[in-house]
């Protein structure tokens, strides 16, 4: 996506938001755990679309614009109705700011040794899963 960082509201916008409301399910993969403070310009634009279509959303690991260490969500932070997250939750999402955008919490297995993670989870306790 290119737009003008100076056009108050990019072209393709209406025609993203209008994509996202005729849809059933929006999928949110945009930004990952390594992400932290605001989303730029246009992923912020992005987000907010996805927010103001009123579907289902699932997150993919943690809500885009949602800081997965502290909690913290961004202005511009998807509204998940589920968050499908891996191994165990992020150490954010026990903050109440947190628990706000990520609807439910699932957490799936994706094969790491059970041992190690019980044990890191032993030394890093982690919010409850909703």
């Amino acid at each position: 996506i290119c737009a003008d960082r100076t056009t108050p509201e990019p072209v393709w916008l209406s025609s993203l938001v209008a994509k996202l409301q005729a849809g059933g399910l929006i999928v949110d993969s945009l930004l990952g755990t390594g992400s932290s403070g605001e989303p730029r310009f246009p992923l912020n634009l992005v987000i907010d679309a996805i927010n103001a279509a009123g579907q289902p959303t699932i997150a993919i690991d943690l809500p885009s614009g949602l800081d997965a260490t502290c909690g913290i969500p961004a202005k511009s932070t998807v509204q998940a109705t589920h968050t499908l997250t891996f191994v165990a939750p992020k150490s954010g999402f026990a903050t109440e700011a947190a628990r706000e955008c990520l609807g439910q919490v699932h957490v799936l297995d994706i094969g790491a040794p059970r041992v190690l993670v019980e044990a890191i989870m032993r030394e890093n306790p982690s919010p409850p899963t909703a």
